[in-house]
């Protein structure tokens, strides 16, 4: 058994480093594009997303990133909030976007740490 497992060791030696290879540079791209993608520019990159950019930069929110609003605390949201968007993308990409995009902002993220409080939302 030791000598199988020593050939198999050393035969695949190769397809180990490509794997490590492979595994670094998809977490470093994934971290990379959840960072992109998580400012407000990348939200205003998508054409039909510019007008509502535009407001965003000139509201008296403009100090707050997009994911701080619509998506709300708790890394289970965040996931499904970034996957959500690859979908978008993809979307995009293929010109299957609406012309009528729609988000919404629950009272959670708006009364998350350093945001609003409940009474200034009632």
């Amino acid at each position: 058994m030791k000598r199988i497992w020593a050939w198999l060791w050393a035969r695949h030696r190769k397809w180990r480093g490509f794997a490590a290879v492979g595994l670094v540079v998809f977490l470093v791209g994934s971290v990379v594009s959840i960072e992109i993608t998580a400012q407000p520019h990348f939200c205003g990159s998508c054409h039909i997303m510019e007008p509502y950019y535009e407001s965003w930069h000139t509201s008296a929110h403009s100090d707050v990133a997009c994911v701080k609003c619509h998506i709300d605390p708790g890394m289970d949201n965040y996931v499904h909030a970034k996957l959500n968007g690859l979908g978008q993308v993809v979307d995009d990409v293929l010109s299957r976007t609406s012309f009528k995009p729609s988000a919404s902002v629950t009272a959670l993220s708006c009364t998350r740490s350093g945001c609003h409080s409940v009474e200034t939302l009632s």
